[in-house]
């Protein structure tokens, strides 16, 4: 691949939703990692192109994403982050896409493994929000909190904001 000029092939784009899988699983087996205390997936690259037409690929089998601009390590030039990282979504591409690569399939199964709830109702979710509100205002990261309480970062993320 061109580092910094790369695309996904249109032939790529119009195939079939098993070979757009393998191809994302190939991209991510070579520039991904699972961050289990944050539970996201992230798939990094030089060029935001690129990371784009992947996202839309993963939109094809439901998986939300987004992208962050990240500095490279040890260069003064910008990286890009396609991160995978509500629940859901990451469920999804453990079970449409996934890694071949052991490690990162035991990592993704470990982060999945890792929620607490599987479902948490709205009800439920709200009498904690003290609780997280409480551990935010004292400087916790809302990925910390996701894994002190067993919620996904969204969740964390959504009853955190103060209405």
């Amino acid at each position: 691949y061109k580092t910094f000029e790369w695309r996904v092939p249109e032939a790529i784009k119009r195939a079939s939703p098993e070979i757009i899988a393998e191809f994302i699983k190939g991209f991510a087996d070579s520039e991904s990692d699972v961050d289990k205390g944050s539970r996201r997936i992230g798939l990094t690259s030089a060029c935001k192109e690129g990371l784009e037409e992947i996202r839309l690929l993963l939109d094809k089998f439901g998986i939300r994403s987004s992208i962050q601009t990240r500095q490279a390590t040890g260069s003064r030039k910008e990286c890009y982050q396609l991160r995978i990282q509500d629940r859901n979504s990451v469920e999804k591409f453990a079970k449409s896409i996934g890694f071949v690569i052991k490690r990162k399939s035991e990592a993704l199964l470990d982060c999945i493994r890792s929620y607490k709830m599987y479902v948490t109702p709205h009800a439920e979710a709200e009498k904690l929000q003290p609780k997280l509100l409480k551990l935010r205002k004292g400087g916790y990261s809302f990925a910390e909190i996701s894994e002190k309480s067993g919620l996904s970062i969204g969740t964390v993320w959504k009853y955190c904001q103060e209405n």
